[in-house]
């Protein structure tokens, strides 16, 4: 390899490596001092957390970690599963098997059907059945929601074979897709070198952060644009390893799927295009650029090849409306809701510009430039905004799990277990449970690239990566959900139980006083010199918030909560 191709990689993964380290950073410090519970309503409430607790549960997972890998007959089991290729794929598959169990026992156990968006989305499907195309029309949820139209395709060829308003079935599909997405982890973790013992770590990490497991009932396509989009990065190192044409078409075929299920998937491309040009210039074959090219055609044919289709049947024209309306709305704040959550905008002023697409454009791009120049002259509470917006969004442990259902309908009479975990304070319980684990998984993701930054697979590892950051920047503008962030969050497990595995094998060196861990111990810091930059912007990020009062707003709510949780028991 050429001086200036390792000089352009070396740069690549420094300037990714720092802004990882800088978003969990941030992330991090956020989770240990402060917590954000939502209600039925979607209300946020930002509530103190304690540091001590956090700290202190952190040290006892250490402590858990160590006793487990010096246990014998531990070391055994493990040893085995390394040894055994067939014992590691039975435990693979009961672990897999019991994510699946989960999910589908929570299905039968709760039967929620839909709301909201997602009720319109399954009506549309019938009303497409019988051939009433009033949903197209130009005040029509559909002609104003073109990115819809992926999903309500699925749907609709779907609804040939299980029928329309199938809840039960479209749930089912869900549980698939969470099997899938892990699937996907534990084989991206394996091109990661990461241990079997380890990959089945990752399968337990999401056993212990329900919060996906829950989204099962959720009739969206999120959770199968999350579970397709993993798969296709995970074809495509498959593809970079063996270059097998099949995982070429596979890689995008998945991405393409995911993009109709969800059209947020664009991130995930947009990193598998990435991730391609570097491994390109990094294997120097050119036969890599093969996957970007693959992708544009698929995204081309599914963006326009559905919107020409519904075109057609619907005798319409869908322009929908303007994507810098999210923009606009998630600079703005929410009555009643964190800043940059859904307040109408996008509606309003589709509704305020006729139906014009292009009037309505100009309106927000009008509307963000006033915004932006308001932060720029004021920027402390610009500061105090995107705080608030983040934390709201990525620091509500539950990602909006229990909101989602709370205010829904079901089909059964639902036991008392189940509406006692739903409920304002089962809610709450859930909430500080996620809490710890939720630091717990900061934790390791942040220390991820101090520890595998000089390692052969950090190069392989900045797929996930790259693909979070891409959904935290994106979400940092566009309007704010917890269910938004939840499929980014859930990227960094690998990274914790990579980064955990080895902090713990780190420990039982010291612990057994053996020689060379200072040695280690001294290499791990002098590579994370590189990470230098991220951690000074950590620091100053810190002074910027723990001065001028600007971290009262993360606790404002912490009485308040607590006297609504009261009235709740009531």
């Amino acid at each position: 390899m050429k001086r200036w191709d390792k000089t352009l990689l070396m740069i690549y993964q420094v300037i990714v490596a720092n802004i990882y380290q800088l978003i969990v950073g941030i992330l991090l410090v956020l989770a240990m001092f402060f917590t954000c519970y939502i209600d039925i309503d979607e209300k946020t409430y930002f509530v103190v957390d304690s540091a001590g607790k956090n700290i202190i549960s952190l040290i006892l997972l250490m402590i858990v970690l160590c006793l487990l890998s010096r246990s014998t007959r531990i070391q055994e089991f493990c040893s085995k599963i390394e040894s055994d290729g067939r014992l590691f794929r039975k435990c693979r598959r009961i672990l897999l098997f019991t994510i699946f169990g989960i999910s589908v026992f929570w299905l039968l156990a709760t039967q929620y059907t839909p709301g909201s968006d997602q009720v319109t989305l399954q009506n549309a499907v019938s009303y497409l059945r019988d051939q009433d195309y009033s949903l197209f029309a130009i005040d029509g949820y559909l002609s104003e929601n073109v990115h819809q139209l992926g999903y309500v395709w699925i749907c609709y060829m779907l609804s040939f074979i299980i029928g329309s308003q199938n809840y039960v079935a479209l749930q089912l599909l869900n549980a698939a897709g969470i099997v899938l997405f892990y699937s996907s982890l534990v084989s991206i973790g394996a091109h990661m070198k990461m241990s079997r013992v380890q990959q089945l770590a990752i399968l337990c990490a999401g056993i212990f952060f329900f919060p996906l497991l829950m989204y099962s009932s959720f009739i969206y396509g999120n959770i199968c644009g999350l579970a397709f989009s993993v798969a296709a990065i995970r074809k495509e190192l498959d593809f970079f390893e063996k270059r097998k044409k099949t995982d070429l078409i596979l890689a995008a075929a998945s991405m393409t799927l995911a993009i109709i299920f969800k059209s947020n998937s664009l991130i995930f491309m947009i990193a598998m295009i990435i991730l391609a040009i570097a491994e390109s210039i990094h294997k120097r074959r050119i036969l890599f650029l093969v996957i970007p090219v693959l992708l544009i055609v698929g995204f081309l044919i599914e963006s326009n090849g559905i919107r020409t289709y519904f075109e057609k049947v619907s005798n319409t024209t869908l322009n929908g409306s303007s994507y810098w309306g999210y923009v606009a709305m998630g600079l703005q704040r929410a009555e009643n809701k964190a800043p940059g959550w859904y307040n109408g905008y996008v509606y309003d002023s589709y509704v305020a510009s006729g139906y014009n697409k292009e009037v309505q454009e100009s309106m927000a791009k009008e509307e963000v430039r006033g915004l932006l120049k308001e932060f720029i002259m004021h920027p402390g509470d610009a500061s105090v905004f995107f705080f608030e917006k983040t934390a709201s969004e990525w620091n509500n442990p539950t990602f909006q799990c229990y909101n989602i259902i709370q205010w829904r309908d079901s089909r059964i009479e639902r036991s008392d277990w189940a509406l006692k975990f739903v409920s304002a304070n089962g809610a709450d319980t859930g909430t500080k449970y996620l809490d710890i684990i939720q630091f717990f998984l900061l934790t390791g993701a942040f220390f991820y690239c101090m520890l595998f930054w000089k390692e052969r697979s950090f190069f392989v590892s900045l797929g996930l990566i790259i693909a979070f950051i891409g959904g935290f920047l994106f979400h940092l503008f566009w309007e704010a959900k917890g269910q938004y962030t939840l499929p980014y969050f859930s990227l960094l497990m690998p990274y914790a139980v990579a980064a955990y595995s080895k902090i713990t094998a780190l420990l039982g060196m010291v612990l057994k006083k053996q020689n060379g861990a200072g040695r280690i111990l001294m290499k791990y810091m002098r590579q994370s010199i590189v990470l230098i930059p991220s951690l000074l912007v950590i620091l100053i990020c810190c002074g910027i918030l723990f001065t001028g009062g600007r971290s009262k707003g993360l606790i404002k709510d912490t009485d308040i909560y607590y006297q609504y949780l009261e009235e709740q028991r009531e």
